[in-house]
């Protein structure tokens, strides 16, 4: 399903909706970067995986279908979601991400680029890359959070046959 682009040998990933939106909440990057994910996937499994993902933090609402009082669900804070979507994104290469080369073009892409009647926001790969970087960075670090309140909840269940 890959909609990012290649010219010069300088990629540009397909972002599904405006970047900025991924600035306003942990769950907001989670889940755009989820879409730009399933945007540029090589594979079926990748795809499906980030779509999976998304499914269980929305109740499978998409974007353009939320009201306007929409919520994420509470995924984010349960261990088991979490740790599955640290591994996922961990495993996560640049590899994983198709272009198609329009090496023939000299210019580099706008901003927007309109393909028949769909319009595409593209980024440059890198920026995008560091970008999720930074959200792995963040994931790992509700994981360790949740891990600690794991191991203190099983602490004070052993503590309470001890008495």
């Amino acid at each position: 399903m890959s909609c990012g682009i290649e010219i010069n040998n300088k990629k540009y990933i397909c972002l599904h909706n405006d970047n900025d939106l991924k600035y306003l909440s942990l769950e907001d990057n989670v889940y755009f970067t989820l879409r730009d994910i399933f945007s540029n996937g090589d594979t079926y499994d990748t795809i499906i995986h980030a779509n999976n993902f998304n499914e269980k933090l929305t109740n499978d609402i998409r974007y353009e279908d939320r009201t306007p009082d929409f919520k994420y669900t509470n995924k984010l804070n349960e261990y088991g979601y979490v740790k599955l979507l640290k591994n996922w994104l961990n495993y996560i290469k640049k590899y994983h991400f198709d272009f198609y080369s329009l090496d023939g073009n000299k210019q580099k892409p706008k901003r927007e680029i309109i393909f028949g009647t769909l319009k595409y926001n593209y980024m440059d790969f890198e920026l995008w890359w560091n970008q999720f970087n930074d959200l792995r960075r963040q994931v790992n670090e509700r994981f360790a959070y949740l891990e600690s309140k794991e191991s203190e909840s099983e602490s004070v269940s052993e503590n309470k046959y001890i008495l």
